[in-house]
């Protein structure tokens, strides 16, 4: 009997293991369970752990809109933390050389990604006026034509930064390429799409491996309805180790640009949730601002205010100095990646011709 009831307890054990085992492999194939590992992990400052549970978790449901913002917001925990150390690092140089260019340069990008706009802006201008003062001692200097054109890229002001890329590759710097593949860039944000389908062919010509140049072209040729085309510039660019991410949507929808409360309203004009990442919004080809990441499902619409007040789901304040014309102007939306390219002209009410009432788009 003594050898029976062991059995049995021994029995009662197993199914006990096998019961927590299963409810183990349970949990961790729950997206929940991952959610909440990672919202702990963060509360602990464990970002990049933090991330990979996340990850998991979106594997498991990937249309949980709440798991993508709490990634997107370790995103930015660890961007913030980044730009911070590279501030102090630049600031520390320019204690040392107050004439030091590229540690201007850096702080500028720093500030901007911790939303310091006019202090950035101050650095990027401080470090184009080095730039011009080592131009005027040596003209043929390509390097400082180089981070003279970087510089008024920062600024938004694209078209002044043309002249000095094309000054890069007529004297053949280091950057001969990257200047090429520069313009085209430009050319595609200001609309000169032969012109940018042009210089991408440049850049491919003098160095076929240049994956983002392939990308570029994959992405206007998709513009343009080149789809074809297109899916050859982007199996190149696979061919050459790049995941092609799908092309983005997201319309502008709505533009307020009288009163104290200006903003610009965009929509999710696609059939699935996306996310929206390091977008750029340029205002009048004058001023340039890196929006806050966020996520849309279909037909969702956000509103991005240049002034005063507190974000929420549906509602960015970016508490800038920004401000749109009072008249008309035109603003150009797009991705780092260049897999989002929008250009849409606004109007104050009356001051259009062919409109009776309300603002263009």
């Amino acid at each position: 009997m003594k050898e029976s009831s062991s059995g049995a307890k021994f029995s009662l054990v197993l199914i006990a293991l096998a019961a927590l085992c299963s409810c183990a492999v349970a949990q961790e194939d729950a997206a929940d369970y991952w959610t909440k590992k990672g919202d702990g992990l963060t509360l602990n400052n464990s970002f990049q752990e933090a991330l990979a549970a996340y990850e998991n978790a979106i594997q498991i449901d990937p249309e949980n809109e709440t798991t993508w913002l709490s990634k997107a917001l370790v995103h930015q925990i660890l961007s913030k933390q980044a730009n911070k150390e590279a501030l102090n690092l630049a600031e520390k140089k320019l204690e040392n050389n107050s004439q030091d260019a590229r540690a201007w340069q850096a702080r500028g990008a720093a500030l901007a990604g911790l939303g310091r706009e006019d202090e950035a802006i101050q650095s990027f201008e401080n470090a184009t006026e080095i730039y011009n003062l080592e131009i005027l001692n040596d003209p043929e200097n390509a390097t400082a034509w180089w981070f003279k054109a970087e510089n008024l890229g920062n600024l938004g002001k694209q078209q002044e930064a043309l002249p000095a890329y094309e000054k890069v590759i007529e004297l053949n710097g280091s950057r001969k390429v990257d200047a090429w593949f520069a313009k085209a860039s430009i050319f595609m944000t200001l609309g000169r799409h032969n012109e940018s389908l042009a210089a991408y062919e440049e850049v491919i010509e003098q160095d076929p491996k240049y994956v983002l140049a392939w990308m570029g072209k994959g992405y206007l040729l998709t513009a343009l309805g080149r789809d074809s085309e297109a899916e050859d510039a982007f199996a190149k660019a696979s061919e050459l180790g790049y995941e092609v991410q799908p092309a983005l949507s997201l319309a502008i929808t709505n533009v307020t640009s009288v009163g104290e409360d200006e903003f610009i309203e965009m929509a999710n004009d696609g059939n699935e949730t996306q996310s929206f990442e390091n977008l750029i919004l340029t205002i009048d080809e004058n001023e340039s601002v890196v929006l806050p990441d966020f996520i849309l499902e279909p037909g969702q619409r956000i509103r991005v205010h240049l002034g005063e007040g507190e974000s929420n789901e549906t509602d960015i304040f970016l508490n800038s100095d920004l401000a749109l014309d009072d008249v008309a102007g035109n603003l150009i939306l797009k991705d780092s990646a260049g897999g989002l390219e929008k250009f849409a002209a606004y109007w104050t009410p009356g001051c259009d011709p062919g409109q009776d009432q309300g603002a263009g788009v």
